[in-house]
């Protein structure tokens, strides 16, 4: 085979995989996450069932990719707040919050299972989860790093994993009892500010 030919290949498989994800969301947004099979993404997308098995291996894993499709776009959107204008460590926990509910609040459904089977503290443990969240985290340690350079090591270290615990339960009810994006901030800014006062006590200090 040429390496035209492979190159036409590979654009077919990618352009598939992202019809199939396209399909995805499409049904996840029409029936919800739970009621979405891999033979109704199959006959959504015009391929067989087969294939999606052979590039995903299993409906959870697509589910998960799906939702992991903005990931660089969000890690870069966090990069960019090393340049804002910054306020208070609140404000900036909630502007990573909002970068975050930018994805996470548009198909809630599949956002809950998500949330529900990617992270398991008690196999996984808090070294894992944040090893898997290691692109936003670190993205937050550069913004968290270039705004409060006085910041200590241990919570530059420790903080996007706290940070990610409160929004992830806020996430939930917020998710569960169908709150705007607004409202979902109101209720997370004063669970941030707990942690915003522990952060400005070590920067003052």
């Amino acid at each position: 085979m040429t390496s035209t030919q492979n190159n036409s290949s590979e654009k077919k498989s990618d352009d598939t995989r992202m019809r199939i994800f396209s399909c995805t969301l499409s049904l996840i947004e029409k029936i919800g996450a739970e009621q979405v099979t891999i033979r109704k993404i199959a006959e959504e997308a015009g391929v067989s069932p087969a294939l999606i098995i052979q590039y995903f291996g299993s409906k959870g894993d697509l589910l998960q990719q799906a939702f992991e499709l903005r990931n660089d776009e969000l890690v870069d959107t966090i990069k960019a707040l090393k340049t804002s204008s910054f306020t208070s460590p609140c404000d900036l926990l909630l502007d990573f919050a909002r970068i975050q509910m930018s994805r996470d609040m548009s198909y809630p459904t599949l956002t809950l299972q998500v949330l529900a089977n990617a992270f398991s503290w008690e196999t996984d443990g808090y070294v894992q989860v944040d090893e898997r969240l290691a692109p936003f985290h670190n993205a937050q340690r550069e913004v968290l790093s270039a705004l409060m350079p006085s910041l200590p090591d241990e919570y530059l270290r420790t903080l996007p994993l706290t940070f990610f615990l409160i929004y992830a339960q806020g996430l939930r009810r917020m998710l569960k009892q169908g709150m705007t994006s607004e409202e979902g901030l109101g209720y997370l800014r004063p669970h941030f500010q707990i942690l915003a006062d522990a952060i400005s006590s070590k920067t003052n200090g």
